[in-house]
């Protein structure tokens, strides 16, 4: 059912009575990627359906209060039209965090814009066009998205790491959605400066940092650089570690996932660009002031945050195997 794009159909066969055994993890469809934060898998559960299960590993990217604030925004937001629908969170029975999500896939009656391929030479009237019409559905989609979070209620002034990687096309709305954001409040971060590439000014210190260096050297979507400030101190890990999706499937819900083995192909929630194979597995996190950019005049050392590519593999379709 999901390989043909029938979404809802799956959901409420998931959801009868019967169907599926009572489990907070739900039970896999397939990998979706694994990145700084944690281990993404599609999941059919008995209360939400068809759902991207989120699995955060405590030794990633995102510390305790990251992660309260995504569901705390999540719900606050609810069903927004610009972002993926928070559904709810359990924790593992080692104590961890999985959080619930709706899964955006391009699949439906819905065709994504067509984009032209870079470096085939000038775009031809039509294909600048749907270019240009799908930079426009991206943008509308992330400035709704920090609207949506902005205007939740809960005090935060917007939603940081909107990149394009995390924009995914809805075939069944026909609109692009954001999958993953991070709720702040204001100050937190270092901010992005208009008219200026890759440069970014903490707004209490006025300090800027030139990213350039790193955004080339990892091929990094700019607005994924997370840098913080001191009001920003505890929300990003200062030093995670990615580690083996089973491994960590493992250590927080007991069990190994079927078809736990990862391949190297993106996902469409991941970005285009490999990883250096000099790059250590984890060090997805770049001091500001390595010699990189000059130190900040302030007492906590700010730090960067760079997310790895995602990587994906096909398992058993829903209720292939019962």
């Amino acid at each position: 059912m999901v390989q043909q794009g029938n979404l809802a159909g799956a959901s409420s066969l998931a959801k009868a009575p019967g169907v599926l055994k009572p489990s907070a993890a739900g039970s896999q469809i397939r990998h979706l990627g694994a990145g700084s934060e944690g281990l993404a898998t599609l999941v059919a559960h008995p209360e939400h359906g068809v759902a991207v299960r989120k699995l955060y590993d405590p030794k990633g990217l995102a510390t305790p209060e990251m992660i309260q604030r995504k569901e705390q925004a999540g719900r606050a937001v609810g069903a927004n039209p610009n972002v993926a629908q928070f559904y709810g969170s359990a924790q593992t029975p080692q104590g961890g965090t999985m959080h619930f999500s709706e899964f955006v896939s391009p699949q439906g009656p819905h065709a994504q814009p067509g984009v032209a391929r870079p470096g085939t030479g000038p775009l031809a009237p039509a294909q600048a066009q749907a270019q240009a019409a799908r930079a426009a559905a991206v943008e509308k989609a992330r400035q709704g998205t920090v609207k949506a979070v902005a205007g939740s209620g809960q005090g935060f002034s917007g939603a940081m790491d909107v990149r394009d990687s995390n924009m995914v096309w809805d075939g069944q709305s026909g609109r692009f959605k954001t999958i993953d954001y991070v709720p702040a409040r204001r100050g937190e971060f270092y901010q992005p400066v208009k008219g200026q590439a890759n440069t970014y000014r903490d707004p209490a210190t006025g300090h800027s940092v030139d990213t350039t260096a790193t955004t080339q050297l990892y091929g990094r979507d700019p607005r994924s650089n997370l840098i913080s400030t001191n009001r920003g101190q505890g929300i990003l890990n200062s030093t995670p570690e990615n580690v083996d999706p089973g491994t960590l499937t493992r250590s927080m819900l007991g069990r190994a996932p079927a078809g736990s083995a990862l391949s190297a192909a993106p996902s469409q929630n991941s970005t285009a660009v490999t990883t250096p194979p000099p790059r250590a597995l984890g060090s997805n996190r770049v001091a500001v002031g390595s010699g990189q950019a000059p130190r900040p005049p302030v007492a906590a050392q700010p730090t960067m945050a760079f997310k790895k590519p995602m990587a994906s593999t096909e398992a058993t379709a829903f209720l292939g195997k019962r």
